[in-house]
């Protein structure tokens, strides 16, 4: 079983590197080191593009990495009964919320799965700290949204090939245009069991959708004076967490959020296993060692520049 795994990581290697050849972007990865990348993290959310960038700055060396670290720890620990602690998921634990500065997180597999536990964090703190109503709590979604396959998500969902068929759907999820501050403004003023209010930074699904600036502050303002929650207050990572080689997901929110749901009310049977918590940490690792989020600002940029020129041309 050991000399099976190992004897895969060289493969793994040469296969990587022929799909980063075929990706036809070294040449943006020359420009980037040659100091064309913007240093200031901040300024990046407007030219990342969902997943195509996150691709795109990751090179064959980055994904090995992550790749090893599978291998090494399927081989010593893949799985723990909730029973018991193992030494990886500590770690990993600490990790994350210091680097996004939130006081807990709570690990899952999916992003479907990530969206469920917010649903459920914000529905909980929203009974508990805000004083709603039972079985009154209300989530606002914007047009176009794409929050996953499951039956909630779907219940979000504007795309009929999404949510035609599977009626009956969940209820007190509402719709409101996406970037138009003034219609979230008379929602939370015209309903105080509003509870959150659950966005994508940038939409992907409806075709890459940038909002105007100061959109997403001008929204966390609102909800802040209405005693309600944003996305970032409670935030939902997946996909890239893992590098693209496992299924990894994760919650963080502060305690006023997190402690609202206690021992066994919310869980999964493989969230913060040790392979998934020694997985996520190493990808995360080399996404601050190798200033991912700056790289995908410049390669993003790059993108929607090439793109616009051909627009006009």
């Amino acid at each position: 079983m050991r000399q099976c795994a190992r004897a895969g990581a060289r493969p793994l290697q040469a296969h990587v590197a022929e799909q980063w050849r075929s990706a036809a972007l070294l040449h943006t990865t020359s420009q980037l080191n040659a100091g064309e990348a913007s240093s200031a993290t901040q300024q990046c959310v407007r030219g990342v593009l969902p997943g195509t960038v996150i691709a795109a700055a990751l090179t064959p060396s980055d994904l090995v990495t992550i790749a090893q670290v599978l291998v090494d720890q399927v081989q010593t620990l893949a799985l723990t009964s909730r029973a018991f602690y193992n030494d990886v998921l500590g770690t990993y634990e600490e990790y994350t919320t210091k680097l996004f500065g939130y006081d807990k997180v709570l690990p899952m597999n999916t992003g479907g799965e990530g969206g469920e536990t917010a649903c459920k964090l914000a529905r909980r703190r929203g009974y508990d700290v805000k004083g709603v109503e039972k079985n009154k709590a209300v989530i606002l979604f914007p047009q176009n949204n794409f929050c996953g396959k499951t039956l909630s998500a779907v219940s979000t969902s504007t795309d009929p090939t999404s949510y035609g068929g599977f009626g009956p759907y969940m209820p007190s999820f509402e719709i409101i245009p996406y970037n138009d501050l003034p219609a979230l403004e008379q929602k939370l003023e015209s309903n105080p069991n509003i509870v959150a209010f659950m966005t994508e930074p940038i939409q992907g699904e409806a075709g890459i959708i940038v909002p105007d600036d100061g959109y997403l502050k001008g929204a966390q303002a609102l909800l802040k004076k209405h005693n309600a929650l944003l996305r970032a207050d409670i935030l939902v990572l997946g996909k890239s967490l893992s590098g693209g080689t496992y299924p990894i997901s994760a919650v963080l929110a502060d305690d006023e959020v997190m402690l609202t749901i206690g021992r066994g009310q919310h869980g999964s049977t493989y969230g913060g296993n040790p392979l998934a918590a020694k997985i996520a940490t190493a990808a995360l690792q080399v996404t601050v060692d190798e200033e991912l989020p700056q790289k995908s600002c410049a390669m993003g940029q790059l993108f929607r520049q090439q793109l616009s020129s051909l627009q006009e041309s």
